[in-house]
């Protein structure tokens, strides 16, 4: 893991590091499902989901640039996880 906060690249399992702009998208996620009373972890480290809610097994993931959409949602979901990802339209 990077020392500013990113995920750390994951050989095979999509993942990479991540840029400063989404990071308080991450916080502002994590703050609305403890707000709901999920239990939710930024920058999860078992299944590199930018936020992770527990209860519902379930990866919120932000991404702003292209990336590979299928081989990290397939990552995530070999963990038993759903990935609901946020994009920017356009």
């Amino acid at each position: 893991m990077s020392s500013a906060g990113g995920h750390g690249a994951v050989q095979g399992r999509g993942g990479g590091l991540g840029s400063d702009g989404p990071e308080w998208r991450k916080l502002l996620l994590t703050r609305i499902a403890r707000r709901l009373r999920y239990t939710a972890t930024a920058e999860h480290s078992t299944t590199h989901a930018d936020v992770f809610v527990h209860e519902a097994s379930y990866c919120l993931e932000v991404q702003l640039k292209p990336t590979q959409f299928r081989k990290r949602t397939a990552a995530r979901e070999a963990k038993d996880a759903k990935v609901c990802w946020l994009i920017r339209e356009g």
